[in-house]
């Protein structure tokens, strides 16, 4: 029987984390967020600090792309002058590959709707929302005003699609790269995991 797997990817406000924390509780599967960076630093033999200090934040090197495209390379075998970013991007795919291969779960982040691309049994999911919904949750979260909180969001958008861009080739957030992209503004947090949840089932009645 296969597993099954849901990629959440997240503009910054949207309440993706929180939703995919939903999905993944309703559905019963595991729930991989921060985690995912412990599990690649102790795969990868990085520290766990430095890891979490460069979570989604890309090389600024060209090793990359060379590693990458060597079948040969893992995490335990990169040497010493591939980029720390890079070492990490690597474990963590292997990480992510290994959890997705043994037992069902839900990724957030880390470029893992990309990672498991070929995957027949992933699902991947882009959630948005619209600007006023995303200040007023980063406002409470921060306890800033409206123009700090659209800052905030700016900056944390313009991370993650850097990260995402670089690592993929895709373009963060453009549709034709996702499965699902919904607005979490119109249903809010409870009503949009209901329904990626449900769209879930489906998915894995049809693919199983």
């Amino acid at each position: 029987m296969s597993n099954f797997s849901i990629c959440f990817d997240r503009q910054l406000g949207s309440g993706g984390r929180e939703i995919a924390g939903a999905v993944a509780n309703e559905l019963g599967f595991r729930f991989l967020d921060k985690e995912i960076i412990a599990l690649a630093a102790e795969h990868g033999n990085l520290s766990k600090d430095t890891a979490e200090s460069i979570d989604e934040k890309p090389t600024t090197s060209l090793l990359y792309s060379v590693v990458t495209n060597t079948a040969h390379y893992t995490a335990g075998g990169l040497g010493y002058n591939v980029p720390i970013n890079d070492k990490l991007y690597i474990a963590q795919t292997e990480v992510i590959k290994d959890i997705a291969s043994k037992e069902n779960a839900v990724f957030v982040g880390r470029c893992s709707d990309h990672i498991l691309a070929k995957d027949p049994h992933a699902l991947s999911v882009f959630i948005y929302a619209n600007d006023d919904f995303r200040a007023e949750r980063v406002m409470n979260s921060e306890g800033c005003d409206k123009k700090k909180a659209l800052d905030i969001i700016a900056k944390g958008d313009k991370k993650r699609a850097s990260y995402y861009n670089f690592y993929t080739g895709k373009k963060w957030g453009a549709m034709q790269y996702y499965d699902l992209c919904v607005n979490s503004s119109l249903l809010g947090i409870e009503g949009t995991a209901k329904l990626i949840a449900d769209f879930a089932r489906k998915f894995m009645d049809a693919h199983r």
